[in-house]
């Protein structure tokens, strides 16, 4: 009885070591599927964190382009932020300067509205002016033909009387308006002081000239041009510096001497002009002593008073 008991009870103990392995057996199966499904779950875990790492660091690439690039656009702002400053700047100083010219310009047309009316006005007054001007100058045209026409009466008179006085004398001609004395009839070789012979054909012009001169009109401003003129042999070494020094102190010996016979000193002139001048520009002998001469001629300035 007491081995029987003994053997239930290990068979008891060993029912209850079976019942209690299969819970553990149980246990463990459970603990080693949740062991797997851990390790699946690792797997999946870590096969994600891969992905999350992969799409972290694609992340992060694509964050440190964007700052680059954000810091490049910062950059170009700035710059941007500058020169728009700059045209904001130019814009503001460009509608003063509008502003100004605006100002100006109105300025501009009413000085122009201005100067157009008086335009207007001077241009009437011009007209006025040019039919006044046409009265006048018809006038003194009628005027100065008028003295010119009676000056030349009086020339014509002079010369020929003049022309009576010198008749048969080849060494005095009349060419044009002009008398002219062959320089031998009045001076020695080189010399500017008149001879006797010369003396003598002056004082018949004078005396000839004072006559007419009492009768031309006073209002008629006439004048005798006495004109010496030389050949062009050099003048040595004397009193003259050259021939137009010689010619001029002919003309003025000239004019000195009708002076002296009693013509106003107010109605003569003098020129000289040497050489430059000549009758003949040949070059002998003939053609030196035609170039050797004084002309004379009356002349007019017409004053309308």
């Amino acid at each position: 009885m007491a081995a029987r008991a003994s053997l239930e009870e290990r068979l008891g103990a060993l029912q209850l070591a079976e019942g209690q392995l299969a819970i553990a057996e149980a246990q463990n199966k459970s603990a080693v599927d949740t062991i797997d499904t851990l390790r699946a779950n690792i797997n999946k875990s870590e096969n994600a964190l891969a992905d999350a790492r992969t799409n972290l660091a694609e992340r992060l690439g694509a964050l440190q382009l964007t700052q680059r690039q954000l810091e490049a656009a910062q950059v170009q702002n700035t710059s941007d932020a500058g020169t728009i400053d700059g045209l904001r700047a130019e814009t503001t100083a460009s509608k003063v300067e509008i502003a100004q010219m605006t100002g100006a310009l109105a300025a501009l047309r009413v000085r122009l509205e201005k100067l157009t009316a008086l335009l207007a006005e001077k241009d009437k007054q011009t007209a006025h002016d040019k039919v006044a001007i046409a009265s006048l100058g018809r006038s003194l045209n009628n005027a100065l033909a008028s003295r010119v026409q009676e000056l030349q009466r009086f020339r014509s008179e002079f010369f020929g009387r003049l022309r009576e006085v010198l008749k048969g004398r080849d060494d005095v001609q009349i060419v044009g308006d002009r008398f002219v004395f062959q320089s031998e009839v009045l001076f020695a070789q080189g010399q500017a002081e008149i001879g006797s012979q010369g003396e003598e054909q002056l004082a018949k012009l004078a005396i000839t000239l004072t006559d007419i001169a009492q009768k031309i009109p006073g209002d008629i401003n006439w004048v005798l041009q006495v004109d010496g003129h030389t050949d062009d042999v050099p003048i040595r070494a004397g009193r003259y510096a050259d021939n137009w020094d010689l010619s001029t102190e002919r003309a003025l010996s000239v004019v000195r001497y009708l002076n002296q016979q009693g013509l106003p000193a107010n109605r003569l002139a003098a020129a000289g002009y040497g050489e430059y001048q000549p009758l003949d520009a040949s070059d002998n002998d003939n053609a030196r002593r035609k170039n050797r001469r004084i002309e004379m001629k009356i002349t007019q300035r017409v004053a309308i008073k």
